[in-house]
């Protein structure tokens, strides 16, 4: 039975030769340091908890990256991203591309799939690189960068498309995009001091957008919600964040039975730009609650989300 994991192997050299570890041509020696050198920067993103093992296979120059069928598939899904020129992720596109470079140069012979124990593998990755256009990062764009938690004075309220602005304690005017329903819940608070949590967008050299997420009736809250946010993010592996989002739904879940907290968490993942896969961990979570009055609507609008996406 095969392991879940992705496959890399050398099969041959430039004068056809079979290519072991203890066998190998100096052009054949240095695409396999590419490879593991790619594939380690690659992996660094993911790994959580050392759940992800890089093993040397004897008699063969092959590189089995083993892991999660959970961690091999996203992966593998960010892997479409990036080679369809989708990904903003700067050190997964330039190491992928790096592996492009190598598996379509020519002399040598490679075998590369995704594989599973439970599902068919992949199909080739050798084929999809070598016929695919040059991997380059997305082009420039407003990219959401997370949830920013505000505190200011609500000065004005509306715009032909509605928007509250709000000045902070230096003095920023910063203008938050939103429905009308947020609107016209946020005028009850005009000329007195707004907390709320609002979706941010960057471009380099261009302010910065928002989008309203939530208002809070007092800045206990705020930095509760806040602090749940931010523990999300104790991990730069994508896998530790997914794992941490529904560990922490759990706990707020298990503490709050009005689910009061739980809705104001799942708040923060109603957004078009937030990652899918933070959705679906949440989606997952509350799959048993989804008929739940106020709770059942927001995990609706999440999966609506979810869906234009996939």
């Amino acid at each position: 039975m095969s392991p879940n994991q992705i496959e890399f192997k050398i099969t041959k050299d430039s004068s056809a030769q079979n290519v072991d570890l203890d066998n190998m041509s100096i052009e054949a020696s240095a695409a396999f340091v590419v490879l593991l050198n790619s594939m380690n920067n690659i992996l660094k993103y993911y790994n959580s908890n050392n759940e992800i093992k890089v093993k040397l296979v004897k008699g063969s120059a092959a590189i089995n990256v083993v892991s999660t069928e959970n961690i091999i598939s996203t992966i593998e899904s960010d892997f479409e991203d990036v080679l369809g020129n989708k990904s903003g992720n700067q050190i997964l596109v330039e190491n992928w591309r790096e592996i492009q470079k190598v598996l379509s140069s020519d002399g040598l012979e490679y075998e590369a799939k995704f594989a599973y124990t439970n599902k068919p593998p992949s199909s080739s990755l050798v084929t999809r690189l070598r016929t695919s256009n040059q991997i380059r990062l997305r082009k420039t764009e407003y990219i959401f960068t997370g949830i920013e938690f505000l505190t200011g004075k609500l000065i004005e309220v509306g715009g032909k498309t509605p928007n509250i602005h709000i000045l902070d304690q230096f003095d920023n005017k910063i203008k938050i995009g939103c429905t009308e329903g947020n609107a016209k819940v946020a005028r009850r608070y005009l000329y007195e001091p707004l907390y709320v949590s609002a979706f941010c967008r960057t471009k380099d050299n261009f302010p910065n957008l928002y989008w309203f997420c939530d208002v809070y009736n007092d800045g206990v809250m705020m930095n509760e919600l806040n602090a749940l946010y931010n523990r999300i993010f104790t991990t730069d592996s994508v896998v530790g964040q997914l794992i941490n989002i529904h560990d922490i739904g759990k706990e707020v879940l298990e503490k709050d039975p009005s689910y009061i907290m739980m809705r104001r968490f799942m708040k923060m993942f109603d957004y078009e730009y937030v990652d899918y896969r933070y959705m679906k961990s949440l989606m997952v979570l509350t799959k048993g609650i989804k008929n739940h009055g106020e709770l059942g609507g927001i995990r609706e609008k999440i999966v609506e989300k979810y869906n234009k996406r996939n």
